[in-house]
């Protein structure tokens, strides 16, 4: 998550340099398929197939052996830098990474990556949930451009994909959305704009 936040900084630094990067759309089906695909061969095999695929495992593995190569290199009296302990897997997180700059936002999150299709799943039963005051909302799309999951929060279009980061709300200046306890998505609609919070518990602004 942390690697992949910079993607969209260096997605803004192209647009300051007038270069228009691509935001192709894939389907979002394409994680779950990835996840039981990855599950079923886990179970087939005794292995942990997803462990392979999955950047934070990737990142993992290939820190330990960097740091135990270097030291292994000092205990035998060499020294310089070294790129030893790091595999073609290095290349995927690059790949990653690059097709998310120029290619489609957040495409690794949103579309493939089998760990968010999990947690999606899991995400379907949550309690605390983003809510619109519909009467609130000047649809003025403030909550779409921040969306990193490319969700429509406006349009309560929301789901299982929506992890409750808050940019949305943060970024909300009419006071519409905020926090609830809910196991809905469906909007407040309230004719009361000054309560801090509200009947069903949405968290609003003075």
């Amino acid at each position: 998550g942390l690697l992949l936040e910079f993607t969209d900084k260096l997605r803004n630094l192209l647009r300051f340099l007038e270069i228009r990067p691509h935001n192709l759309h894939f389907s979002r089906s394409i994680k779950y398929v990835l996840l039981g695909v990855g599950l079923a061969l886990t179970v087939m095999m005794s292995m942990p197939i997803l462990g392979y695929i999955y950047p934070p495992a990737i990142i993992g593995r290939e820190a330990h052996d960097l740091v135990f190569g270097i030291f292994d290199r000092i205990e035998e009296g060499r020294s310089g830098f070294w790129m030893g302990g790091l595999t073609w897997m290095s290349l995927i997180i690059l790949g990653i990474a690059l097709f998310e700059v120029t290619v489609s936002r957040r495409w690794w999150c949103r579309y493939v990556c089998p760990g968010g299709g999990l947690y999606s799943l899991l995400g379907k039963i949550r309690v605390t949930r983003v809510k619109r005051v519909a009467d609130k909302c000047t649809l003025c799309g403030d909550c779409v451009v921040v969306c990193p999951m490319g969700l429509v929060p406006m349009q309560d279009v929301m789901g299982v994909e929506c992890d409750n980061c808050g940019l949305c709300v943060s970024s909300c200046n009419d006071d519409a959305l905020g926090y609830s306890i809910s196991l809905k998505d469906e909007p407040f609609v309230s004719s009361v704009g000054t309560n801090k919070t509200d009947k069903e518990g949405v968290v609003q602004s003075a």
